[in-house]
């Protein structure tokens, strides 16, 4: 049940389709990883801009919050 709702949490990030997140799953093994991970950590991944690891980033911390 908990692998659900980490994934869910990628899901909701807009400009992350399916591609997106099965790299950055790919990446950094989790959506914990995926979480963890500072902007410069996410601008590493395929397809990610500085722009979008920078949505990536506010949205999976103001979920936290």
């Amino acid at each position: 049940r908990s692998k659900a709702r980490k994934s869910s949490r990628l899901e909701g990030i807009p400009g992350v389709g399916a591609k997106r997140r099965r790299e950055l799953l790919r990446h950094f093994g989790s959506a914990n990883g995926v979480t963890g991970a500072g902007v410069q950590e996410l601008r590493k991944v395929d397809g990610i801009s500085a722009t979008l690891a920078q949505t990536i980033y506010d949205h999976l911390h103001s979920v936290d919050e």
